[in-house]
């Protein structure tokens, strides 16, 4: 019960991760119908961190049963399926898997009436370092026009094969999006490890990330989500950049991640 003390509560997630790996998929469906998903969820509101990041790690584990290939990834969130392929971290830096605060945030907007409000019209939302794009397509199943963005090429080709992957190919798009260059930023930065051979806002020095379309100059969006995109020294200014060109006038942001740098989160406030 949410009663119960804090440490009852995270070694009691701590024992539902470690079962989940070596349970059998009917054995987890019959865990989560039973209302173990419903219980792991309203821990989702708990304002302690410890708490939530435990849940969500829980919720996590119960969505990737033993069974199914490390690669392959299905989420539920209230009746609605997303389904994502991993990627090896070589390829794919931070995206080759889905991380806690995604699950958090997409629990949050399966649920959410403030979001089902700003999408309930189809109105056009952009994704900031989609990764696996759980909470994008999602997003994109709930009714929203959907753009899914990253850097990364490998990233980027993995999001257009889930597109087709969960049928949404009327409702979603993937663009490749530079931070830097979406702020006027030159000169090396956070992007330039993956991109060696080139400034971070010249495009970098790989010829596969130009097969990737891009946003209009002009394109703008009602709403942009994002979940755990702030981890570099230079992300804070560099997003400030992107949500001042892309975000329309009126426009709701909705962003979700963990606080792992005191002075990173500072900056990320003072923006």
């Amino acid at each position: 019960g949410k009663d119960q003390p804090k440490d009852v509560h995270i070694k009691a997630c701590g024992r539902v991760c470690a079962l989940s790996s070596r349970c059998s998929e009917a054995q987890i469906q019959t865990f989560m119908r039973s209302g173990g998903t419903s219980l792991l969820t309203s821990l989702l509101k708990s304002l302690d961190e410890d708490i939530l990041d435990a849940a969500a790690t829980a919720l996590t584990s119960l969505s990737a049963p033993s069974v199914r290939k490390p690669e392959d990834r299905v989420f539920d969130f209230k009746g609605t399926q997303v389904y994502v392929k991993e990627l090896s971290f070589s390829d794919s830096g931070t995206a080759y898997n889905v991380w806690t605060a995604a699950m958090v945030l997409a629990q949050w907007m399966a649920r959410s009436r403030t979001f089902a409000s700003c999408i309930d019209r189809g109105e056009k939302v952009l994704e900031l370092g989609s990764g696996l794009g759980v909470s994008g397509i999602l997003a994109a199943k709930l009714g929203g026009h959907v753009t899914l963005s990253d850097f990364v090429p490998h990233v980027l080709d993995n999001l257009e094969a889930s597109v087709v992957l969960n049928a949404i190919q009327n409702r979603a798009v993937v663009r490749r999006l530079n931070w830097a260059e979406e702020a006027g930023v030159t000169g090396t930065c956070s992007n330039h490890g993956w991109y060696a051979g080139g400034d971070c806002g010249s495009g970098g020095g790989r010829e596969d990330e130009r097969q990737h379309k891009t946003l209009d100059e002009e394109e703008h969006f009602d709403v942009i989500i994002g979940s755990d995109i702030c981890y570099e020294h230079d992300h804070p200014a560099l997003l400030e950049g992107v949500l001042r060109r892309r975000l329309a006038q009126g426009g709701r942001l909705f962003f979700l991640y963990a606080v792992r740098f005191p002075t990173l989160h500072a900056q990320l406030l003072k923006r």
